[in-house]
């Protein structure tokens, strides 16, 4: 879990750079720069 923008670009290296299978990452976004009562699961 961590902020989105770096959740959604970490997961984007782990599947496309490094090839790890994307229904085996789970990631979460918990917070957003700039926002309040963020929570989104990243797919």
């Amino acid at each position: 879990a961590g902020e989105a923008a770096t959740m959604a670009a970490l997961r984007r290296i782990l599947v496309e750079d490094k090839g790890h299978d994307r229904h085996a990452i789970r990631a979460a976004a918990y917070w957003k720069r700039g926002t309040s009562h963020h929570h989104e699961h990243l797919e």
